[in-house]
Order: structure tokens, then sequence, then C-alpha cells
């Protein structure tokens, strides 16, 4: 997120928590002006920072690959493996033993804010990502990326990132590109 982008989230939550110019008059919809101005506030960073992935079916990952900013390419990942907190996390093939293949390890399902994907393996306080296009063509972060959780139930779990940098050689390759997933799966 840029600085501006970062200005006016702060400066919006300011509002927000000390009423200024605001009523917290309901608008029929069960949020108050000064709720209402946070979550669009919110959830409009959110957009501009690539999170507009649809919401995916049950058991499902969509993606997107995004090349030197100029060709996109979109992946309907419907082969689920793992859906479960911990080390083995969520794992996700395109089909049975086709590529592309999404692994997201050391999850916490249980977090429904501050969760992020970590560059280093194994990861200290974050999760791990892997994504693998074909045989010798292996990815991983090169930075800390953002996460989004969409839902976290008892039985489902819907996590999505925007924009995330990734490199060949797992992180450490010169092929950059940039990754972004939302995905939605039944908790094992």
């Amino acid at each position: 997120m840029d600085q501006l982008k970062k200005n006016t989230l702060f400066i919006g939550l300011m509002i927000a928590s000390f009423g200024i110019s605001c009523e917290t008059k309901e608008n029929g919809n069960g949020f108050g002006a000064r709720e209402l101005m946070v979550y669009k506030l919110v959830e409009n960073t959110f957009q501009d920072e690539g999170y507009s992935l649809p919401e995916p079916e049950i058991n499902t990952a969509l993606m997107q690959i995004n090349e030197n900013n100029t060709s996109t390419i979109t992946y309907q990942l419907k082969k689920l493996l793992a859906c479960k907190t911990g080390l083995s996390g969520i794992t996700y093939h395109k089909a049975d033993g086709e590529m592309p293949s999404l692994d997201i390890h050391s999850i916490d399902m249980a977090k429904t804010a501050g969760v992020y994907l970590q560059a280093s393996n194994p990861p200290t306080t974050g999760s791990h990502l892997d994504l693998s296009l074909g045989i010798g063509k292996n990815y991983g972060l090169i930075n800390d990326c953002n996460a989004k959780v969409y839902t976290t139930t008892e039985s489902v779990y819907e996590l999505g990132v925007a924009n995330c940098l990734i490199a060949d050689n797992f992180g450490k390759g010169s092929h950059q590109i940039k990754l972004s997933f939302r995905l939605k799966c039944n908790k094992e």
C-alpha cells in the first residue's frame, strides 16, 4: 500500500474514532454513518490493492499470474488436497496431477486479521507459500505479503492475496511475477 493510501486510511480511522463531523445516525443497513464510512474506506482500500477476484465456489481457488504488468493468466484450481490449520495447511492443484499447484503452509485458520504470507522458510510468524507451475518451475515469495481473510467459520475458510511478488527458484531466482489468488475450502 503506497503512502497516500496509508495516510487516507489513517485519517479516515481518526475521523471515525473521534466522531469529527460524523453523526452516528443509523442508515437502515445496521451501520451508523461513522461505521459505514470506515467500512467503505477499508473496503475500497482492499479493492484498490487488487482484492478484486470474485468469490470462488467451495473447494476451489481462483489464481491470477501477471508477468511484467502486461499479460494476466487466470487459473481455476479445483483439486483440493488439504484444508486445515497447521503445517499441512492448504493445497490445491488444477486437476489430478496437473499444474499449477498452490500450497500454503503453517496457516492458523482461527485468525481473522493480521494474516500474511512470509517470505522466509520456515516462517516464524506468518504462513509460507509455494507455487509450482510445472517441473522445475517452483516459485516463492520475495517479500512478505498481506492476506485478507474473507470467511473463517467452523467449517469454511476463505482467503485472498493481491499482487504478491514471487520469483522462480523458490523466491531466489530472477524471473519475477505477481500472484493474486482467492480460495475457499471446507476445513478438515
